[in-house]
């Protein structure tokens, strides 16, 4: 997890705990990505800091990866994630955000290691995949009702990526980060239309 990150350590505990005596090759966490469009604009200003060029990842989706503010992992698996980078980018400066690269693009490189949600107990297990299914509901419970990560915020920026549904605060990055989702498509169809000012108002 980052230094910036508040966790209810109580239920972590208790989420690990129930999943005792699973097999060791795993890395897990409660907000798991799938089937991500890579984002490629180095326009905008909420998603920029995760921008990268088809040079950098020449791929259009990303592998299924965890979101940075936790996962959990053995070190066993851990040291196998350092032997793959030191293969793949032993002479190469690495740019991707460390998330996606570390729980996707190695560990999809380590097929026995399976990437996992690590489940809040006491709420059933259908119900917490079902937000999963789509992405907008993945975000909104990932940034809103966040059972293990109590908040999280950017370090330079004081940007508030996870805290209470009532947070303005949360509620500018959450809005922020569909609206430049929606401006990217209309750049991408009719490149110019949106004005400067409009990228702007998602200003870090």
């Amino acid at each position: 997890t980052d230094d910036n990150v508040v966790l209810d350590m109580d239920t972590v505990i208790a989420a690990l705990q129930a999943r005792a005596g699973h097999k060791d090759n795993f890395i897990t966490c409660p907000t798991l990505n799938w089937g991500m469009k890579v984002l490629r604009s180095a326009t905008p200003h909420m998603t920029g800091n995760w921008s990268v060029s088809k040079e950098e990842f020449d791929r259009d989706v990303m592998p299924d990866f965890c979101i940075g503010f936790l996962y959990v992992t053995t070190p066993k698996v851990g040291a196998a994630l350092v032997q793959i980078a030191l293969s793949l980018f032993n002479q190469t400066e690495v740019v991707q955000i460390e998330d996606s690269l570390i729980t996707g693009v190695l560990r999809e490189r380590l097929p026995h290691v399976k990437i996992e949600m690590l489940e809040t107990p006491g709420i059933p297990s259908l119900w917490q995949k079902f937000f999963t299914l789509c992405p907008w509901m993945n975000t909104f419970k990932q940034t809103f009702f966040n059972s293990m990560v109590m908040s999280k915020r950017s370090s330079r920026s004081n940007v508030h990526y996870v805290g209470h549904i009532t947070n303005p605060g949360v509620w500018r990055f959450f809005i922020c980060l569909h609206l430049e989702g929606l401006f990217e498509v209309v750049d991408h169809l009719l490149p110019g239309l949106v004005p400067t000012w409009m990228w702007d108002v998602c200003v870090r």
